[in-house]
């Protein structure tokens, strides 16, 4: 097999195991499936290219998680350099990365329509979610938990650690669902703007974080264990990915 033929085939899997993860979710995908979709009849080759099937995920995922890290990073230095912290800026830095993958072509939408599908897996925690998509930050980043707290200080640490995954998650879903739109080939005349839907997406994300304090929720918080500033607790290795302190 020459080497053009080679990496032409590991392109096609690829590609069609993306298109299969993103419209079937990745658990509902057999190796089969995509191999026969790929149009391969060695049966070894999906072996060949990825070694596993977690190998041909990570792949997958890494087309472009690593981009959505860089950007950002990029997006946090320019916060810590500009000193000022605000919630909709700590919120913005999570939420365009993945955003602007909605006008990069099918396969970043298929990544976003992926990372929903794993990201309320329950049986995935978000440290391994981050190992597959290759992240180098530690879990929680510590830069990240300063920064959401000095952005919502009326919030108690604890509070903001089941607040956040939510919000997360509630965003992920909500990206993933306009990708699917987007490719669904329907009539775009009655969607609003990619970017007045996104910015929407921001302002919810910052009432689901923000909102004040009720007397109800002081009431009902009463007897829970409490958490001093600038800590995270670890996330467990099994449950969902919004499960616990997810801040990344």
């Amino acid at each position: 097999m020459s080497e053009g033929v080679s990496i032409s085939t590991r392109e096609v899997l690829l590609s069609t195991a993306e298109r299969l993860f993103a419209e079937h979710g990745v658990a509902s995908v057999s190796l089969r499936q995509i191999r026969v979709a790929a149009g391969q009849r060695n049966e070894s080759a999906l072996h060949y290219h990825f070694g596993s099937r977690e190998g041909l995920l990570v792949s997958v995922l890494r087309r472009h998680s690593l981009g959505v890290e860089q950007r950002r990073n990029e997006l946090l230095a320019a916060l810590e350099t500009d000193g000022t912290v605000s919630g909709r800026s700590v919120v913005e830095a999570y939420v365009i990365p993945y955003a602007e993958l909605l006008e990069r072509g099918q396969s970043a939408r298929h990544f976003l329509r992926i990372r929903a599908n794993l990201f309320s897996d329950p049986t995935l925690s978000i440290i391994e979610l981050h190992q597959l998509e290759g992240s180098r930050l530690p879990d929680p980043d510590p830069r990240l938990v300063e920064l959401v707290e000095r952005a919502f200080p009326a919030i108690p640490p604890g509070l903001l650690q089941d607040r956040v995954p939510i919000a997360q998650l509630q965003v992920m879903q909500a990206l993933a669902s306009r990708a699917a739109e987007i490719d669904s080939g329907r009539p775009p005349e009655s969607w609003i703007s990619n970017t007045a839907y996104v910015t929407n997406l921001i302002d919810m994300y910052c009432g689901a974080v923000g909102y004040p304090v009720t007397p109800q929720l002081r009431s009902a918080l009463r007897g829970r264990p409490s958490r001093r500033r600038g800590t995270s607790p670890t996330t467990a290795t099994t449950g969902s990915a919004h499960d616990g302190a997810s801040l990344g």
